[in-house]
């Protein structure tokens, strides 16, 4: 069957360490699901100096969220879909390859 996706609500200012603690309830979650592959949507204004993004997410937590999906092997694909602070996007681009080429 297809599965069509596990979301969390998640609170405005969280930070790096409470966005991991759901982090890892979710990939237990999809970890016993036992799917195929993964689709995972990143949106970079969960970083802490994103103009219209409320979370508290640092650049160098995109690499160790991307390095934790990944540790699942399973075949997946992350679709960009925010990020407004221009500056800083490609930075954070970067951090979240660097943890999926590990």
């Amino acid at each position: 069957p297809l599965w069509q996706g596990i979301n969390y609500a998640l609170g405005p200012g969280i930070t790096n360490q409470e966005y991991e603690r759901v982090l890892n309830k979710v990939l237990r979650q999809v970890d016993g699901l036992r799917v195929d592959y993964l689709v995972v949507p990143i949106g970079y204004d969960t970083h802490e100096a994103d103009p219209i993004g409320d979370f508290k997410l640092t650049t160098p937590y995109y690499e160790r969220l991307a390095r934790k999906i990944m540790e699942l092997g399973l075949p997946t694909v992350f679709i960009q879909e925010g990020g407004y602070n221009t500056e800083l996007l490609a930075d954070n681009i970067k951090s979240l390859i660097r943890g999926i080429e590990v």
